[in-house]
């Protein structure tokens, strides 16, 4: 028998939910997901979450369909590009053209030392195996913005 499903999201409670229609015109909820939260991650009056201070950036993006099939699967890692530039408003008006994959800003870090650590970041992710390959694609990682945010962290750190 087929079913109509739909995913609908609920704001008053943070949560997704997969509803069916057996007989269009009754809703079944079916399935709850996790809630659309970053682990705390409160975003501020700005385009992109940002911490530390500098005039370099190290930015975290991610595609929106990648990020969206982790809270399906109740999965806490999606894939993340790490990069760094020196014009983060350059850098997202590029993202934003990039094409019908739809990329976000999850974080950016500020700072004077971004290659140091852009390369910590990589370093870091790469040795608990999350690195991961993509044709064509570098700097890309099976990861979350907590984990990327505890890395920044642990390199201000050892900055001192």
């Amino acid at each position: 028998m087929l079913q109509k499903r739909k995913l609908i999201y609920a704001a008053n409670t943070g949560l997704w939910h997969e509803i069916s229609d057996p007989n269009f015109g009754q809703i079944i909820i079916k399935r709850k997901y996790p809630k659309l939260n970053i682990r705390g991650f409160e975003p501020k009056n700005t385009l992109y979450p940002y911490y530390g201070s500098g005039n370099e950036f190290v930015y975290v993006m991610y595609e929106t369909e990648s990020r969206i099939a982790a809270i399906l699967r109740d999965r806490n890692n999606w894939l993340l590009k790490v990069g760094r530039t020196n014009d983060i408003k350059r850098r997202v008006a590029e993202i934003s053209q990039s094409g019908p994959n739809s990329l976000v800003i999850g974080m950016v870090f500020k700072t004077n030392s971004s290659k140091a650590l852009e390369i910590f970041i990589h370093k870091r992710l790469a040795i608990e195996g999350r690195k991961y390959d993509l044709p064509g694609r570098k700097e890309w990682f099976n990861s979350n913005l907590t984990d990327i945010h505890l890395i920044w962290l642990n390199f201000k750190k050892n900055e001192r």
